[in-house]
C-alpha cells in the first residue's frame, strides 16, 4: 500500500490484494481502510463500525449500501469478518471515543499527513458564502483506490453545529459526473440530526443515529448512465449542550466510471 499527498487529499492506493492502512485518529475514533480478497477473513474488535466501501462481506453479510432512502447500523459485533468477494472496508473503533463533539478541535485529526488535512469553517470556502457565521465545517480528505489503481470513494467529514441548516442541493450541476453519496455518521450531537429531502413538495426527514449510514438517496436516469437526486440536505438537530453532529460523506464514483 502507497500514500502520499496530492490536490488537497491523502490518497490510500493498495498494492496487493489483502493490504492493511496507516490507522487515522479523530476523537479517538480510530479508522482504518482495509482490501481483503474474496473468502478472506480479517480481524476486529467487536462492535466496530465496518462501512463497506466496495465489494461485500459474506460474514456477516454487508453491501456497500442499504436500501434507498433507508438506513442501516454498520455495528458488528463478531470478532472476525469475511470477504464474500474482493471488498475494501473503513473500519472505525469507537471504543474510546468522545460521546459528544464541542468543536473542531475535539476532533482534530491524528495520523499520516495530518499536518496537511484540517477543518475548514465552510463561510472561508470559495462556495461557501451563504453559510457566514454558521457553525459548518469540512475537513478533506482521503482518496481510496485499488490495488488496480483505480479510484473507489473519496471520504470526507463534515461538522455541523446545532441546528445547522447545511444547505439544500441537488448535485444537478455535476451532470454525468454525479457521485454517488452515502453519509456515515460517527456522533449525532442531538439524537434528530441526519438527511432531509423533499417529495411531491413535502419534507421528509431520516435522523441517523452513531453508526448509522443511510443508502441511495438517488434514482437512476432512464438510460442507466447517471444518477438524479431530490433536493436534500443535512440538517443539524437543536442539542441542549451545543454538541456538533460529526459524519463523513462516502462519494462514491458515478456510475460512467464504476
Amino acid at each position: 500500500m502507497t500514500l502520499r499527498f496530492e490536490s488537497n487529499s491523502i490518497i490510500v492506493e493498495f498494492t496487493e490484494q489483502i493490504t492493511i492502512s496507516e490507522t487515522w485518529e479523530m476523537g479517538h475514533y480510530k479508522f482504518k481502510f482495509v482490501q481483503l480478497s474474496t473468502n478472506d477473513e480479517f480481524r476486529i474488535n467487536p462492535g466496530d463500525y465496518v462501512k463497506v466501501i466496495d465489494g461485500m462481506l459474506s460474514d456477516p453479510l454487508r453491501l456497500p449500501m442499504v436500501g434507498p432512502f433507508e438506513k442501516s447500523l454498520t455495528t458488528i459485533n463478531d470478532d472476525i469478518v469475511k470477504a464474500g468477494r474482493s471488498a475494501i472496508l473503513m473500519i472505525v473503533s469507537h471504543k474510546d471515543a468522545i460521546d459528544l463533539v464541542h468543536s473542531p478541535q475535539d476532533v482534530k485529526v491524528l495520523g499520516p499527513f495530518s499536518d496537511m488535512i484540517i477543518w475548514n469553517r465552510v463561510d472561508s470556502l470559495p462556495w461557501g458564502n451563504k453559510f457566514q457565521g454558521v457553525e459548518f465545517y469540512n475537513l478533506r480528505g482521503w482518496d481510496i483506490r485499488n490495488s488496480e489503481h483505480k479510484h473507489v470513494a473519496y471520504i470526507q467529514a463534515w461538522l455541523a453545529g446545532s441546528g445547522v441548516n447545511c444547505g439544500n442541493h441537488n448535485h444537478s450541476e455535476m451532470g454525468d459526473n454525479t457521485f454517488r453519496e452515502i453519509h456515515f455518521c460517527l456522533s449525532n450531537g442531538s439524537g434528530y440530526g441526519g438527511m432531509v429531502w423533499k417529495k411531491d413538495g413535502e419534507e421528509l426527514t431520516l435522523p441517523l443515529l452513531s453508526g448509522e449510514e443511510h443508502g441511495p438517496f438517488w434514482e437512476w436516469s432512464e438510460d442507466l448512465t447517471k444518477v438524479v437526486y431530490p433536493v436534500h440536505r443535512w440538517q443539524a438537530g437543536e442539542s441542549a449542550t451545543g454538541a456538533y453532529d460529526f459524519w463523513f460523506a462516502v462519494e462514491l464514483p458515478p456510475p460512467k466510471a464504476a
